[in-house]
């Protein structure tokens, strides 16, 4: 008896599970102030809308606050933001007019406008949202590949469940991104190594994902560079061990 349809049918409905609980508490997730900085960094999804491309341009961030966030905190999820916004039917709600101001007060920042109005907040948390469910499912498959269905299951259960991760994964941030993009990056370097130990050539397309993924990676946040450090590793490190153990080598 075959029984792969039914497994998949499993892990598919255990990842669902997993994926409806992270959703389930998007909206109830407690506020934080980086919250109102991605949303106000979402306004450049809107410039784009209006073809305003040299508002976008940076030609320096010495006194130019935009600008400086623009490169600090990178371009994935704020897009994601702006487009969940449109898709929602909120593009024309009004944004917060700057970033969070961690030296005032809540009550301070809420006077000025610095509390995201929930009708703009809640697709941006969908957004966010969906990139860790993202995650979860790449998670998923890169502990079935090295460990197996037992492996799989614990790893996203506690990966998913992970009190930090879920936290964050609900709310207007980044971090759903950085993981789901980082964790590909390491999907597509497993592949790249495992290729590559079996004697095969690699295909350009394989090199072009990793090269995408990085990027994307990065330019979710800059702590990315970690994911990529880790893939580079995946690939580079299993080529040297050959190559000492190759008639010939040191």
């Amino acid at each position: 008896m075959n029984l792969r349809p039914l497994l998949r049918l499993i892990d598919s409905l255990w990842l669902l599970a997993l994926i409806a609980y992270l959703i389930a508490g998007a909206a109830a997730a407690p506020f934080h102030g980086d919250e109102t900085t991605y949303v106000f960094a979402s306004a450049d999804f809107d410039r784009v809308l209006r073809g305003e491309w040299g508002a976008l341009r940076i030609e320096t961030i010495e006194g130019d606050r935009v600008a400086y966030e623009r490169l600090l905190n990178g371009a994935v999820y704020p897009y994601a933001v702006g487009a969940a916004r449109y898709a929602a039917g909120v593009g024309s709600e009004p944004l917060p007019p700057r970033n969070w101001v961690w030296t005032l007060s809540f009550d301070d920042n809420l006077l000025w406008g610095g509390v995201v109005l929930p009708s703009v907040l809640l697709p941006a948390r969908l957004a966010a949202a969906a990139f860790m469910a993202g995650a979860i499912i790449v998670l998923f498959g890169l502990a079935l590949r090295f460990g197996g269905r037992p492996t799989a299951y614990a790893a996203s259960v506690l990966f998913a469940l992970n009190p930090i991760i879920l936290l964050q994964g609900r709310r207007a941030l980044p971090e759903g991104a950085l993981l789901l993009f980082g964790l590909l990056t390491l999907w597509i370097a497993a592949g790249i190594a495992r290729q590559r130990e079996l004697g095969h050539r690699d295909g350009l397309g394989r090199w072009i994902a990793l090269i995408l993924a990085g990027a994307l990676t990065l330019c979710s946040k800059q702590s990315g560079a970690l994911f990529i450090a880790a893939a580079f590793g995946w690939i580079v490190v299993p080529e040297l061990l050959r190559t000492r153990r190759l008639p010939g080598g040191m």
